[in-house]
């Protein structure tokens, strides 16, 4: 069928314009003999008819009529807990068999996709047997969606009903529109096993200090009376050791270690349960932890002029950080020879309204300039600009004009100092107002300024939330209160464990003025630890000497263990950033090194992160079958054994397989034919040689 883009009534007009232009041509050529008139004068019309009608844009619709066999989904468990006993490699050559048999037995009349579920979804002929990740229910998922509409025969799994990731199958079973079936693989035997179930510890710890490690030790078919063993390493030496008795009457055991934290750096922890007599699979009795090791805490007092949420509000995100012990003091109530303790011990200070204590503040204030100690001063509505003006402070009010504002905060732009969760800078806007004073100071030094106030609607230049640097010395000063109210709003508005900006902005605010962040040019960061499965990601950020982001440059990523260097590239651009993602990374300690060469000056940044061991599919040995079956039985479909397989085929087969014949509409312009080009040159060459044998060329 042909259509048109543009209305088929100007055919019409394309059949006048050949005519005439034929006519016009021909018809009153003498030289001619008629017969040649009319062949010449239908040559023209049929060249000139078909050059005007491909003006009008014709296409060529095509109805394609397909036959759709119908889908089985065959998905078979990757996880390394399918090969569960000594023999694996005849439970392996077992499972391959029964793919290639249902393979075999479907591909006539079904279109058979072959899939492999663990810690991905790979569709694949391949099976390795080695995830040490599993989700049921994410297979599930995946096949309702990818084959959503198709013409789905029947969805096989093979499995032995162990998962460790994701939600229960169940749940996922009970949505499904088609039926599951079910094949149990693994042993459901109860072998005996002894195992290491749970390791608690601090991750991180200070030097010299005494942290507990609880080691949560469970058996399963041991015999009473029988003595375990378990040791305790640090760095592949041996530290300590517990023998304790299991048996089934106390299948479960808590082993407690005293470990002293000896010098500053990341440690490996290695817990070795000796293997008992008649267990099968030991490859649960090793567990190996990191634990960091720091200097030592640093002290922040939060000294506030009187009790307010505020102080609470600062207190508690600041208590976050384990590398800091804090301590909340109200002048108002607290002795004054407390206090004075307290700043002796402070590596930083906040400074809560602390003028309205009077001037008796001054104390205060002169110990920790004697101390020379970094400070964030929180300003209120009870701050007083006056008594703030007589004290060697790094800011100073140049009116006082008085009185109170209510004042909202949008971010500063080109703030580098350090990096602020976007995703809640960007929520800003739903923040509540905070009461500052209608008086804004001029800080002393160097100013970079976080957050900006903002009047109703209107973004003014003056500071909110700023950092400053005055003759060496780090501070921060907040021009408002009511950081309790933003902190509620955000953790009512944000998802578990979502980093907000309060206690974000609070702790990198007082890690910098405290000497513990740096600025640097070349920033390449990533979290601290990654699961042996995940792929760990790599941010960077690159400053210019005015500090201002400089994106598409070259920055060389080395990665090295402990035994070598195994890893170097180059870090991608991403917007005004960069990132590398690393896959494929064993469970250790690794550090990485960034350089990059900008304007003659080398800049480098490097940091260490650990990769825990998925221990995962070494935990249950027994498979579920019972959960299988009842996946089967919430979709409507059949469970079997790997020996009743022939049972299920016959099932399948019992329902002849229903083809779906699919309409697929296509469209080409008749330009795109080649025989159209083709025609016309056959036709204006045929038309030339009549002329020229007639004398007219």
């Amino acid at each position: 069928m042909i259509q048109f883009t543009y209305s088929p009534v100007w055919l019409i007009g394309c059949f006048a314009v050949a005519a005439l232009y034929s006519a016009a041509l021909y018809a009153f050529r003498p030289l001619f003999t008629d017969y040649r008139r009319w062949i010449l004068s239908v040559f023209r019309f049929i060249v000139v008819f078909i050059l005007c009608v491909l003006l009008l844009k014709p296409v060529l619709e095509y109805l394609n009529v397909k036959a759709e066999k119908p889908t089985i989904v065959l998905g078979l468990d990757n996880s390394l807990s399918m090969l569960s006993t000594n023999d694996s490699a005849t439970e392996r050559s077992t499972l391959i068999a029964l793919v290639e048999k249902l393979k075999t037995e479907f591909s006539d009349d079904f279109s058979v996709q072959l899939y492999a579920f663990g810690h991905g979804i790979d569709q694949t002929d391949t099976f390795s047997f080695s995830d040490k990740l599993s989700d049921l229910s994410a297979f599930l998922n995946y096949t309702a969606n990818a084959y959503e509409g198709r013409n789905l025969g029947a969805v096989i799994m093979i499995s032995d009903g162990l998962y460790n990731r994701g939600i229960g199958p169940e749940y996922t079973a009970g949505t499904l529109p088609f039926p599951v079936h079910t094949i149990r693989a693994g042993d459901t035997a109860q072998i005996m096993d002894l195992r290491i179930e749970d390791v608690r510890y601090n991750r991180l710890t200070f030097s010299g200090a005494t942290t507990p490690v609880k080691v949560t030790i469970s058996g399963r078919g041991v015999a009473a009376g029988v003595v375990a063993r378990l040791r305790l390493l640090q760095d592949g030496k041996a530290i300590d050791q517990r023998e304790f008795e299991i048996s089934e009457t106390t299948p479960v055991q808590q082993i407690d270690f005293e470990l002293e934290a000896g010098e500053a750096g990341i440690h490996a922890m290695e817990l070795r349960l000796d293997t008992v007599v008649g267990e099968v699979d030991n490859r649960n009795n090793r567990r190996v932890v990191y634990m960091e090791v720091l200097d030592g805490k640093r002290n922040i007092l939060v000294l506030s002029a009187f009790p307010h949420p505020d102080a609470g509000a600062i207190y508690s995100a600041l208590g976050k950080l384990d590398q800091y012990e804090v301590t909340l003091l109200y002048a108002s109530q607290a002795e004054q020879v407390q206090i004075g303790t307290a700043l002796q011990r402070a590596d930083a200070v906040v400074l809560y309204q602390i003028s309205a204590v009077g001037e008796g503040a001054s104390l205060f204030l002169d110990a920790i300039n004697l101390r020379r100690i970094p400070v964030m001063y929180v300003l209120g509505s009870r701050s007083q600009p006056n008594l703030l003006n007589r004290w060697d402070l790094p800011f100073e009010y140049a009116k006082l004009r008085g009185g109170i504002q209510e004042v909202l905060p949008y971010p500063a732009d080109n703030f580098n100092l350090f990096s602020l969760p976007a995703r809640a800078i960007a929520n800003l806007d739903n923040l509540p107002s905070m009461l500052s004073l209608f008086d804004v100071p001029a800080l002393k030094g160097e100013q970079f300024q976080i957050l900006k106030r903002k009047i109703g609607t209107v973004e003014t230049s003056a500071a909110l939330w700023s950092i400053g640097v005055d003759n060496g010395q780090r501070y921060a000063v907040i021009l408002g209160e009511g950081l309790w109210k933003w902190r509620l709003r955000e953790l009512y508005n944000s998802d578990f464990n979502q980093e907000i900006f309060v206690d974000a902005a609070l702790q990198k605010s007082i890690q910098f003025i405290s000497g513990r962040e740096q600025r640097k040019r070349l920033r390449v960061e990533t979290e601290p630890e990654w699961e042996e499965s995940e792929p760990v990601l790599i941010h960077g950020e690159l400053y210019t000497p005015t500090y201002e982001k400089l994106p598409d440059q070259e920055i060389s990523l080395t990665l090295w263990n402990k035994d070598r260097v195994i890893y170097e590239s180059t870090m991608t651009p991403a917007g005004e950033n960069y990132l590398r993602d690393i896959r494929g990374l064993k469970s250790g300690v690794y550090g990485y090194l960034a350089q990059s060469d900008i304007f003659g000056t080398t800049l480098r940044d490097s940091g260490v992160f650990v990769i825990n061991e998925s221990i995962l599919e070494y935990g249950v040995r027994a498979a579920d079958h019972g959960l299988l079956q009842r996946i089967s039985q919430i979709t409507s479909g059949v469970s079997v054994d790997i020996s009743a397989v022939d049972a299920l085929i016959d099932l399948i087969r019992s329902e002849p397989p229903k083809t779906i014949l699919r309409e697929e509409i296509t469209f080409r312009d008749v330009t795109d034919l080649q025989w159209v080009f083709w025609l016309l040159i056959l036709l204006l060459g045929t038309e030339w040689a009549i002329r020229r044998f007639s004398g007219m060329v």
